[in-house]
């Protein structure tokens, strides 16, 4: 994967400001500064976006140009995305485990490794561990009483450890697809 001079992937944080509507699940990323670096934006027809919510997010540069895309695949059971590249191959799948006590959601990235979620993850307290080695953490943090009243939420981001372009792709995927999971369940 290509890396863009200055662009979103040669950050280390990522504050994402969510921007929610009934039929859309948008984000602007933000460096720790406040300056938005890229987006997320909701892909998919709007008639399959009112009756099972978004299903399929588009990861961009400011100017545009993909990064990487989820899509949620319909399935009964547990919940299944795909991340793909900018070209379009798979880079990562995204399953939710049953345990007994805790929700578990691995990122298995194709000829890389497994990325376990761990911690709170529909309270955005979460770490992102490969191999029991933390690379990641993300938490949720106050955008504002005014923000949180029109739909909007905020979270940051931060990887721990130095991160190759592809593998913060993976993450920050994985990330979005914890977010249509939590939608999902807040829907039923």
């Amino acid at each position: 994967m290509e890396q863009h001079q200055g662009g979103l992937l040669s950050h280390n944080t990522f504050v994402m400001q969510q921007r929610t509507n009934f039929n859309s699940n948008n984000f602007e990323i933000l460096d720790q500064q406040g300056n938005p670096i890229g987006k997320v934006e909701t892909g998919g027809s709007t008639l399959g976006r009112m009756f099972l919510g978004s299903r399929e997010l588009t990861l961009t540069e400011l100017d545009g140009t993909v990064l990487a895309q989820l899509k949620d695949q319909f399935s009964i059971g547990r919940e299944r995305m795909t991340i793909f590249d900018a070209n379009g191959q798979v880079l990562a799948n995204v399953l939710k485990r049953f345990t007994l006590i805790h929700k578990r959601i691995d990122i298995d990235v194709v000829d890389g490794p497994t990325i376990e979620l761990h911690g709170r993850l529909m309270d955005y307290d979460i770490q992102f561990q490969v191999n029991g080695e933390v690379v990641a953490e993300a938490s949720r943090k106050w955008g504002g009483f005014s923000a949180g009243f029109l739909g909007h939420s905020r979270y940051v981001l931060g990887f721990t450890v130095e991160t190759p372009p592809v593998a913060k792709v993976a993450l920050l995927g994985g990330m979005l697809a914890l977010d249509l999971i939590r939608e999902k369940e807040s829907r039923n």
